[in-house]
């Protein structure tokens, strides 16, 4: 009883006339709720809201609904990332079982000893051609 009392009170001093702001841009005169359901609602600029909540205006409300479809879209490739790398993380766990399934490892096919050995076997010519075509020289 007393809940209803300072409700109808607050109700009493509240602006009675609120700005509305339509889609077009256009602003017109609305009076203001005297009733508040439990549902959402949405309050005219300028009237007083006697249950709390949260209560936008349309700037940014639209502003909320750009910054929403953004992080959907952001959402959206992350999800197409994610299913990208979960198959390759598929491939490459199928290689490591595979891989460990063998009981002996292939040979790697290292060539960096034969490229070694050629090269100083060529370099060791070379010098020694260069040595005694000079030695010869004198």
């Amino acid at each position: 009883m007393i809940k209803a009392l300072v409700l109808s009170t607050l109700v009493l001093f509240t602006a009675s006339v609120g700005v509305w702001v339509k889609t077009d841009g256009t602003s017109i005169e609305v009076p203001c709720p005297t009733a508040f359901e439990d549902s959402r609602m949405r309050l005219p600029q300028g009237c007083n809201a006697i249950k709390p909540g949260i209560w936008l205006s349309v700037d940014r409300y639209r502003q909320m609904e750009v910054e929403l479809a953004g992080l959907r879209e952001r959402l959206q490739s992350k999800d197409q990332e994610i299913r990208l790398l979960t198959s390759r993380i598929s491939e490459l766990q199928g290689k490591l079982i595979l891989c460990t399934a063998v009981p002996e490892c292939p040979a790697c096919p290292n060539t960096f000893l034969q490229h070694t050995v050629t090269g100083a076997a060529i370099g060791t010519v070379l010098s020694l051609g260069g040595c005694a075509a000079w030695t010869l020289s004198r």
